[in-house]
């Protein structure tokens, strides 16, 4: 009797035995798992409570190659007949755009949403009647960036510090032709002419920036840089042509604000 009594013993002790060490084990487990949990909203909290978030909203100056397009505006002209002066030819012109970013280690990594336009016209005018034709072409850029800024300082000046960025997306073209014929004391008037192209590419753009810290959280940003595209293509006729290209240097100003 006394053998079963003590062989029971010994399990009881051993099944309790395992039981606490079972305990202990998932105690320690959920402390790491806990420790994880706290590690990963630690990083959320950096990222979004911490002013990590910074937006940007700009002004600019961007040149426009259209070396198609100002020739497709010259073999509009030329086949009128019409000896038309070229009043404007794709010239630079203001661009304007947002963006959003987030710290990540030493980098910021963002979205850009641009807006750029161009255009040509070429007129003729006299007595006898307006000749007008007119291109007016839209640039909307959707791109992705990644930014960091350098570790080159100018010791008198704590507020001013530089950096680096590349952007790469898709570029959507709107190209918008209207030509007017005005004849006067003739019962037909004018006769107008109006066609459109929409076209979709991608384009890269590096540039360098320039950062004035106004306060803790509000900086002047100018920024500099060129823009590569993969021209697009209109095609005139069974034969004829023309690309769409939108490559340039770019120069920036605007105001960036940690949230």
């Amino acid at each position: 009797m006394m053998k079963k009594e003590s062989t029971l013993l010994f399990f009881v002790q051993r099944i309790a035995i395992c039981f606490f060490l079972s305990i202990s084990v998932f105690v320690q487990s959920q402390t790491q798992q806990s420790g994880l949990s706290a590690d990963r909203l630690r990083v959320w909290k950096d990222m979004i409570y911490d002013n990590n978030i910074y937006v940007s909203a700009y002004f600019g100056h961007g040149s426009y190659s259209m070396n198609g397009m100002r020739r497709l505006s010259k073999d509009i002209v030329r086949l009128s007949g019409l000896n038309a002066t070229v009043n404007s030819d794709f010239p630079p012109f203001w661009l304007y755009g947002v963006s959003v970013s987030q710290t990540y280690d030493d980098h910021q990594f963002g979205f850009n949403l641009e807006s750029m336009s161009t255009g040509a016209r070429s007129s003729i005018s006299d007595y006898s009647g307006l000749y007008v034709s007119d291109f007016i072409c839209s640039g909307y850029k959707l791109g992705v960036f990644i930014e960091k800024d350098l570790s080159y300082k100018i010791n008198t000046i704590k507020e001013l510090s530089f950096g680096y960025r590349l952007e790469a997306g898709s570029l959507a073209s709107k190209i918008l032709y209207k030509s007017q014929v005005t004849v006067y004391n003739m019962d037909q008037g004018t006769l107008t002419d109006e066609f459109g192209f929409i076209s979709a590419t991608t384009y890269i753009e590096p540039a360098v920036f320039a950062n004035w810290k106004l306060d803790k959280k509000t900086f002047i940003q100018f920024s500099t840089g060129f823009m590569l595209d993969l021209p697009s293509v209109l095609y005139i006729g069974t034969q004829s042509e023309y690309q769409i290209g939108w490559a340039g240097y770019r120069f920036r100003l605007g105001l960036l604000r940690q949230m």
